[in-house]
């Protein structure tokens, strides 16, 4: 029998890793991520008898960009449809909330209040569904791929609730955390060229017959 391997992926950290300011505009091309393949790549790294039961994506549609960048919520929910089409296993996408917050910034001006939009929920969601595969013993390790370090007390309590089961992290690129790595020494990152090889086809069959294509702005 094989080691059963769940993925659970931190969908904002990883797409804000391919962010063209923190690699340059040539990695824009690269945010077609096939998810599923990426996680087959690190296969060998976790276990010779590694096999995948399932993979979560844990991510928000940015509705609020209807007006100002519908360009960008179009290529989001594009993105989702092509996730979705993938099979063997399936990946399984859990959908937060995106909402507007207010902040307090601070210059020589003084203070200013500032209304921005932010994800909430994702990292709550992805940490309550790792405990609930836990019990259900859908696994035998389990990787968060994320590299944010809010998910450090997680780690604790999982091992106190689960000591025969394993946790490890796969950081994206740029998205290091030395106390994740700390906590949970078999982490490891996930290479550039991880992204280059793990591509979605730029043409994509749905079951329904129709097709999608990779953006334009993603080529």
């Amino acid at each position: 029998m094989g080691v059963r391997v769940l993925f659970l992926i931190d969908g904002f950290n990883v797409y804000h890793s391919i962010n063209p300011s923190n690699l340059g505009s040539d990695y824009n091309k690269y945010k077609w991520l096939n998810l599923k393949q990426c996680c087959h790549n690190t296969l060998h790294i976790i276990h010779t008898q590694a096999e995948i039961t399932q993979i979560h994506y844990f991510t928000a549609t940015p509705q609020h960009l209807q007006l100002t960048n519908p360009g960008r919520l179009h290529r989001h929910r594009l993105y989702l449809r092509a996730l979705n089409s993938l099979r063997n296993p399936s990946i399984k996408i859990h959908e937060g909330k995106i909402r507007q917050q207010q902040v307090i910034t601070e210059s020589n001006e003084g203070k200013k209040y500032v209304k921005i939009w932010r994800e909430k929920g994702t990292d709550i969601a992805l940490a309550m569904h790792l405990i609930y595969e836990a019990q259900q013993d859908v696994a035998d390790q389990f990787v968060i791929m994320s590299g944010d370090s809010d998910y450090a007390p997680l780690i604790h309590y999982f091992r106190l609730m689960f000591p025969t089961k394993l946790i490890r992290f796969v950081f994206p690129a740029g998205r290091f955390s030395s106390e994740l790595q700390k906590l949970a020494p078999l982490s490891f990152k996930l290479s550039l060229d991880t992204y280059k090889s793990c591509q979605l086809p730029d043409r994509i069959t749905l079951a329904s017959g129709k097709f999608i294509y990779r953006p334009i702005e993603w080529t």
